[in-house]
């Protein structure tokens, strides 16, 4: 039978959790002989390969390869996929039982097909739900064939993503070759995300929750801010560049630079409160610089509290020269923990 659902999922050294995550996936395909599952193995130095290999479904690929980062393992993913529909989903997440039959009430010409999610504890129990209602205007917002619309509201902070929380129509990331940026480590989906709505109209959303995000608790969060996660701002730098050149208007533009000064903003109170990581170089100190770039251009500021806050911050980094940011990064370390 024609496959119709790719799921993707990278796995990096997920032998602790896997075993949970097959068992539900085990449930979910019971019904189904039209969805693959693609087990991309990035490098795993646990039993993970082990695992995957004891997990019984006809229709499943594990690729095993040299550890090169979630995005090249989703990269990977996309080239073995053979489905109508490509969906992400992470080794520790899991899908609601219903999530194909709700989709299946698509038509099959849709290229984006975003739906709810939330994130739940370990337990399963919610934390926090992301899935729009009708009082959030999604007839507006998804019906008017207007992608410029919907990316202003998800630059303002009105609406939000996530990359488990979408089906992808595959012809449309082969002709748009849409795939994830490999030298990003951190942010990657949210990238691709941007450029996938920016290339198309023929988007639908579906209220219910599909997709549930475990918040896991993990020692990285406590470590401080690394190079890798400063390739953000180089992700948001080529954005900026792409909607500035091509055929987009200045106020879309403009609420962007809000969204990339969130970012920047999200980096530096990460420093404050877990410190910077450096190499013995001044690399990250004009990896962050960068922001001098930013604030010289025209930013859209929403009139909300979190647009007021980052205005707050905004004036106080316009009052720095770009060859200061180490001594204020240091001296905010040392003073303001």
């Amino acid at each position: 039978m024609k496959i119709k659902y790719s799921i993707i999922m990278p796995c990096h050294n997920t032998s602790d959790f896997i075993d949970k995550t097959l068992k539900k996936i085990s449930f979910l395909l019971l019904s189904r002989n039209d969805v693959e599952i693609i087990f991309v193995d990035d490098g795993s130095t646990d039993d993970t390969y082990k695992k995957l290999s004891s997990f019984s479904f006809e229709k499943m690929l594990i690729v095993r390869k040299k550890n090169g980062g979630v995005s090249s393992a989703r990269n990977q993913g996309i080239l073995h996929a053979t489905g109508d529909y490509i969906l992400f989903l992470d080794a520790d997440d899991f899908y609601s039982y219903n999530i194909f039959e709700k989709l299946d009430a698509v038509t099959s010409t849709i290229d984006l097909i975003f739906f709810g999610y939330n994130t739940v504890n370990l337990n399963d129990n919610i934390i926090r739900n992301y899935a729009l209602s009708d009082s959030d205007n999604i007839n507006t917002l998804f019906s008017k064939n207007d992608s410029e619309l919907l990316l202003s509201n998800f630059f303002l902070k009105k609406i939000y993503f996530h990359i488990c929380a979408v089906a992808i129509r595959r012809k449309f990331i082969q002709a748009n070759n849409i795939f994830f940026d490999e030298l990003v480590y951190y942010g990657e989906d949210i990238d691709f995300i941007i450029r996938a709505i920016s290339l198309t109209n023929n988007i639908f959303y579906i209220k219910d929750i599909l997709f549930h995000y475990v918040n896991r608790p993990n020692s990285t969060v406590k470590e401080p801010v690394s190079m890798s996660q400063l390739t953000r701002i180089d992700s948001s730098e080529k954005l900026y560049l792409y909607f500035s050149t091509n055929n987009y208007s200045m106020d879309l533009v403009k609420k962007f630079n809000f969204y990339h000064l969130t970012l920047h903003i999200h980096l530096i109170l990460g420093i404050f409160r877990k410190g910077l990581k450096t190499d013995g170089t001044d690399d990250v100190y004009d990896q962050i610089s960068k922001i001098t770039l930013l604030l010289k251009r025209k930013i859209k500021f929403p009139y909300t509290i979190l647009g007021l806050k980052c205005y707050i911050f905004y004036k106080i980094l316009c009052l720095i020269p770009a060859n200061r940011y180490k001594n204020f990064i240091l001296f905010s370390q040392r003073y303001l923990k």
